[in-house]
């Protein structure tokens, strides 16, 4: 105990006055509840997750011939019955309802009322719906706890005015009709209006530019990080366990970065990243903790942002393959630091070890330029 205090006081006598205010305020801003951590190992979380994924995906299987699971820039959710299926694609701006109906008619009774739920929809009621997240909970023998937020999904977004519309086309749309183990499933998608990027995009501006301008690191950065991992989908899931808008995930991204704001190395539970706030901060940081201390000894300034992108998707060690035959970091610097920056970005491009990875390099370098410009003009 006595160990333990010293250490407290030998890092706080290391900070100034306003270093112990900024140090004071995370922690107080990412205070957790005691059940929104967890001892729980990656191993033994990743298999629960496994196991559960296919118990979800075998219920699926039993109604629709087409798994949909959200990922990514996808939000997608069914019934009890695993009869009816919604489908938010925040990427492309589309909305997709299938059903198992005995007509067109009761489809579209049946679609209707999915639609008029789902535009009241908020991150809570999403989130106490997921199937999939109430079974790995389950399985760690844990309680399933609500973020504390109640941003909606899509009235936060789209008017009313805007929703009756969106409802009188569904009144029109033609089903598509499909026999699958001897039921009729009945699919209709409609496109969200053309300004649903930027107002998605507006909903989070305040805390980006906040945490912009406290870790000095570019909004159209960050901004361009959750178009591309999210696609501004706040209930975001990717294979490697992230979560939310900036895929943050918990046995890395969230510790590091919640180690870096507060001085506690805690394993962050879902709920508690899928707060907006929370996501977004820890995000932000671990970029920070990247650009200005791992790779501090890039010399070249675009260069490091470059490292700092791909690291923030696959990790440091992997980063450093691009350059060297081996995990080592410093060797891998060494490397950069002669070459430009130009080099630097070919080199990413052709030796990254994952096409999903090249892709998602080339694209937030894309969605930057468009960031910049849409920030400049005012346009979110």
């Amino acid at each position: 105990m006595l160990k333990y205090f010293l250490l407290v006081f030998i890092f706080i006598g290391t900070l100034g006055a306003d270093d112990f205010a900024n140090y004071l305020k995370n922690k107080s801003n990412l205070a957790l509840k005691e059940n929104q951590h967890t001892n729980i190992s990656p191993t033994v979380y990743e298999k629960a997750f496994t196991e559960a994924m296919e118990e979800y995906r075998q219920n699926i299987k039993k109604n629709f011939s087409k798994i949909d699971i959200t990922k990514n820039s996808k939000w997608v959710q069914y019934s009890n019955s695993y009869k009816e299926k919604k489908i938010i694609d925040f990427s492309k701006n589309t909305m997709l309802f299938e059903v198992i109906a005995f007509s067109e008619k009761d489809a579209q009774n049946k679609i209707l009322k999915l639609y008029d739920k789902l535009y009241n929809y908020d991150v809570r009621k999403a989130y106490s719906n997921d199937f999939l997240e109430r079974k790995i909970t389950k399985k760690l023998n844990k309680v399933l706890e609500l973020p504390i937020e109640k941003q909606n999904l899509i009235s936060s977004i789209i008017t009313k005015e805007r929703y009756k519309s969106i409802r009188k086309r569904l009144l029109l749309k033609s089903f598509k009709k499909e026999k699958y183990n001897d039921k009729l499933i009945y699919t209709v998608k409609i496109k969200l209006p053309s300004f649903f990027n930027r107002k998605k995009a507006r909903l989070y501006k305040n805390i980006i530019l906040e945490q912009s301008e406290k870790l000095e690191i570019e909004a159209s950065l960050i901004y361009a990080i959750i178009d591309i991992k999210s696609g501004f989908n706040p209930l975001s899931r990717s294979r490697q366990m992230g979560v939310g808008l900036m895929h943050v995930t918990p046995y890395k991204i969230g510790k590091i970065a919640y180690k870096y704001l507060t001085g506690y190395s805690k394993v962050l539970s879902s709920d508690y990243l899928l707060n907006t706030k929370n996501n977004i901060t820890l995000g932000s940081t671990y970029l920070k903790i990247l650009f200005k201390e791992d790779f501090v000894e890039i010399n070249n300034f675009k260069s490091r942002w470059y490292c700092t992108i791909v690291a923030y998707d696959i990790g440091t060690k992997n980063l450093s393959k691009a350059f060297v035959k081996s995990e080592n970091m410093k060797d891998a610097i060494k490397v950069i630091n002669n070459m430009s920056s130009d080099q630097v970005y070919k080199r990413l491009m052709k030796k990254l070890p994952r096409g999903d990875t090249k892709r998602y390099f080339y694209k937030v370098n894309q969605q930057i330029k468009e960031y910049v410009r849409l920030l400049r003009t005012n346009k979110i």
